[in-house]
């Protein structure tokens, strides 16, 4: 894959693996997730080790099952296509991914049939092929549409409508998003209820509604522009366009931390993308900090300062050398004093010596001499009055 990157004719840029337990062969079934580290970040992984926090997650198993003979698709209630690759490939484009490694005899046929991709090199038992027309920032042919809001679990919402759009773009005539100039046309969808499998989310059995327009979509088409400059970097994206003003989608996962220069956005687009309006000819992305973020870190550093503070500051010292047992600071007032017996206190940590010290029963009459405190009987003179 280092070499691959380093090839002029092909170049960086980021690989999806056949999801297989056989990969564990290789220590654990995430490491192929260490492409980035073995070529300097140029080869990127599509599946990440904190996978979990990314609303992507689920359109990367959707597309490794569908190049995969026997994938794990590990979110639940998705829709999987298996080891499919007329389905896989549309995925790879719509996710970016220039490169697809497999290595089952099953993965290799189902990609061997397909003339947009072309293998490039292996690796052992790995076949890995270039995926067409798969670029990360493309300029968009069909004005999208903003879908209105609807009620309920919103994440369960975004969902439904990223992989209806995801697995049935034949059923849109534009894609979706969350939000857009007034310019765009806003529509409502509805679940298809003749698709519906299950009827509870999260009970067996049940699977993701698919959603689709319920507003027809006015297509408006867009002139043709060029991309060019294209740069990925760690927290930034950024390229060049021909011309201003019309929307480019950029094939990273949006979060509201986001921002742009030299364009109008970003919004948040299907399945989870982004999509801007470039004002300039130069649009750079970067991820920033949000308000919040910065508060929490003030107090995180505010935790750490006062954790070195108490440190140096020593232990805490007690008065008392039993600090948990009832001590009479006031004089004696016998007729407001509780005389029910309770039970003793317990005996600090520290007053109680390990048992390779002192046997059991020591320990037994320390404990006992010292309930007694908390038990005077009517013999004894009160406390507070010697």
């Amino acid at each position: 894959m280092a070499s691959l990157g380093t090839d002029p004719a092909q170049g960086c840029g980021m690989a999806l693996w056949e999801n297989n337990g056989d990969t564990g062969q290789y220590g654990t079934t995430m490491a192929l997730m260490l492409l980035p580290h073995w070529t300097d970040g140029c080869i990127g992984s599509s599946e990440g080790l904190f996978f979990e926090a990314s609303g992507t997650t689920p359109y990367h198993f959707l597309t490794a099952a569908a190049m995969s003979a026997n994938s794990s698709n590990p979110v639940r209630e998705l829709r999987y296509t298996d080891n499919n690759a007329s389905v896989g490939v549309p995925m790879l484009q719509k996710m970016g991914i220039k490169y697809v490694l497999v290595f089952t005899d099953a993965a290799k046929k189902q990609a061997d049939s397909r003339g947009d991709l072309t293998q490039v090199a292996t690796s052992g038992p790995w076949k890995i092929y270039r995926v067409g027309d798969s670029d990360m920032v493309v300029p968009l042919k069909v004005q999208p549409v903003v879908v209105n809001p609807r009620s309920g679990d919103q994440r369960e919402r975004n969902l439904e409508l990223g992989t209806s759009w995801f697995q049935n773009a034949d059923e849109w005539a534009a894609i979706p998003a969350d939000d857009g100039p007034a310019s765009w046309q806003r529509i409502d969808v509805q679940v298809d209820m003749t698709r519906r499998v299950g009827e509870a989310p999260l009970k067996p059995g049940r699977k993701v509604d698919i959603v689709v327009p319920a507003t027809p979509i006015k297509t408006v088409a867009l002139p043709d522009i060029t991309v060019s400059n294209y740069h990925l970097g760690d927290q930034d994206v950024s390229f060049d366009v021909s011309q201003v003003g019309v929307p480019v989608l950029v094939k990273v996962s949006y979060f509201p931390n986001w921002q742009v220069d030299g364009a109008d956005g970003p919004y948040r687009i299907a399945p989870n993308f982004m999509v801007v309006i470039p004002t300039s000819t130069h649009v750079r992305l970067h991820y920033e900090a949000s308000t919040k973020d910065q508060l929490f870190y003030l107090v995180s550093l505010l935790g750490v300062l006062l954790m070195v503070f108490w440190r140096f500051r020593g232990d805490v010292k007690h008065r008392s050398p039993h600090p948990f047992l009832l001590a009479a600071t006031e004089p004696f007032d016998e007729d407001s004093f509780d005389w029910t017996p309770t039970a003793g206190h317990p005996v600090p940590l520290g007053e109680l010596e390990h048992a390779g010290h002192h046997d059991a029963e020591h320990r037994d009459t320390e404990v006992s001499e010292l309930a007694e405190w908390s038990a005077p009987d009517e013999a004894s003179p009160p406390p507070g009055t010697l």
